[in-house]
Formats: C-alpha cells, sequence, structure tokens
C-alpha cells in the first residue's frame, strides 16, 4: 500500500519539477519581483533605497507582488486542470490507486508553490544584498511587526522568516486555487485560481466578526502578535498556516474523490 503512494508521489514530483516548469515558474516570480522593485524605485526618493525598504514596500501591498500566486500554482492547477478535461486521472490512478494520486496531487502542488516562492525570493533579495545596503545601522522602528524584531538581532534571519511564511501563503493559496479548479475546470480559471483565492478569501474573512488573530493577510505580514514574545507569535503564524493548508488540502481530497469515483462530471 506504501509502495503505491511512494511510487505515485515521484511521478506527480517528475511532472511538478521538470526543468521547464520549474524554471518558468521561477523566472516569472522573479520578473514580477523586479517589477515590483521598479515601482518601488518609482515612487520614493532614492534615500529610501535600502533592501528593507524594498522589500517591504513590495511585500506589504505591493500590485506585482500580489501576481506572485499566479506563477506559484500555474503548473499544478492547469495540469490538475488537464487531467480533469482529458480523464487523466484514471491513467494515473489505475496504476496506484485514486487515493494515492489525489494525495500526492495536493502534496506536490502545495510543494511546488513552497519551492519556487523561496528560490525566486531568495534569488531577488540575495541580488539586492550584493548591490545596496540592507538598512540603516540602527534602523529599528520599535517593532511595527513582529519581523522587525528578529531585523535588531539577524537581518538575514528577517529576510529568510519574511520569505518563509510568503511561501506558506502561496501554498495555502495553491491549494484553495486547487480546489476551485476541481470544481471549475476551467483552464483560465484554473490559471488565474489561486491568485482569486488570494484576493477573495481575506477580504471576505473581515467580513465576519473574526478575531484579530484569525485575518490571513495580517498574520502573514507579521501585524498580529498573540505575546510579547517574537517566537510565539511567529510560531503561531507557523501553526495557523499549516492548520489552513491541512483543511484544505482535505477539503481537496474530497472533492476530487467525488470527481474521481464519478460523483460529479
Amino acid at each position: 500500500m506504501m509502495k503505491s503512494y511512494i511510487g505515485m508521489f515521484k511521478t506527480e514530483i517528475k511532472r511538478m519539477f521538470s526543468l521547464k516548469c520549474f524554471l518558468s515558474s521561477v523566472l516569472f516570480m522573479i520578473i514580477l519581483l523586479l517589477l515590483g522593485a521598479i515601482m518601488y524605485f518609482r515612487e520614493y526618493e532614492w534615500e529610501y533605497v535600502k533592501l528593507y525598504y524594498i522589500f517591504e514596500g513590495m511585500t506589504v501591498g505591493g500590485f506585482f507582488v500580489e501576481l506572485i500566486y499566479i506563477p506559484a500554482s500555474l503548473f499544478a492547477s492547469t495540469n490538475l486542470c488537464m487531467d480533469i478535461r482529458q480523464k487523466g486521472y484514471y491513467l494515473y490512478s489505475s496504476r496506484s490507486g485514486k487515493l494515492p494520486y489525489i494525495i500526492s496531487k495536493i502534496l506536490v502542488g502545495v510543494l511546488f508553490a513552497f519551492v519556487v516562492t523561496e528560490v525566486a525570493f531568495n534569488i531577488v533579495v540575495g541580488l539586492g544584498a550584493c548591490v545596496m545596503p540592507i538598512a540603516d545601522a540602527d534602523y529599528y522602528t520599535g517593532g511595527a511587526d513582529v519581523f522587525e524584531d528578529v531585523l535588531r538581532f539577524s537581518p538575514v534571519l528577517f529576510f529568510e522568516m519574511r520569505i518563509f511564511f510568503i511561501s506558506l501563503s502561496t501554498g495555502l493559496f495553491t491549494a484553495v486555487g486547487m480546489i476551485i479548479t476541481v470544481a471549475m475546470p476551467n483552464i483560465y480559471i484554473a490559471v488565474m485560481s489561486s491568485f482569486l483565492a488570494s484576493r477573495i478569501i481575506p477580504e471576505i474573512s473581515y467580513l465576519f466578526p473574526l478575531p484579530t488573530e484569525m485575518h490571513i493577510q495580517a498574520i502573514s505580514e507579521g501585524f498580529i502578535r498573540v505575546s510579547s514574545s517574537a517566537l510565539v507569535s511567529i510560531l503561531y503564524a507557523f501553526v495557523f498556516f499549516t492548520a489552513l493548508t491541512l483543511v484544505s488540502s482535505a477539503i481537496f481530497v474530497m472533492v476530487m474523490k467525488r470527481r474521481c469515483y464519478g460523483a460529479k462530471g
């Protein structure tokens, strides 16, 4: 039984992490990040040309950076869409079983989004650190967000923590986008599904009387403090995103099982 899961997982890894898929996704995301940096340069004075300022300007409300969900989930959602439209899941599931195919599909899709985001952001930040100062030597605004507390001790750790949580976010909305793709297997919807989810779901969350500690966007940007300790707040954000990703993945498994077993379409 375990062999069928491992075999299907390896098959999906080969499909998703092909050189063409991976490099094109990373390059697409890098271009979006560079466009976000250019927009920052046009808006602010040169005295604010520090890597920290540019990174925060891009990732907190930057238009081009909001589009990163498209390259992060592009191949996961479009491959899923083509499997559904062409009944390709019959071929793959006939080898190892339907459940191993479905679980491998969501695991590799989320993993792909996470890794692409990590690689693209680290390349851009690494290049930026080579050509400009990270921040003013005495810069600290009193902990405007959780991650700024980390900046005091280690600028490298600050960027890695921010990138890590952005990557968790792309993984989460890739899972949500894959659910949308199963429900509406249209190639254009598949391309935009995770981006639309990343825009709509945080806005919808503000319509309900949820505690501030459950607002996705504020948590990902580090503005939610559940404790005076930065470590506790960061751990909370990690558990929060992990839990939502697991729930979204479970929902995907349920709706995709209905699709594979013929309850729909």
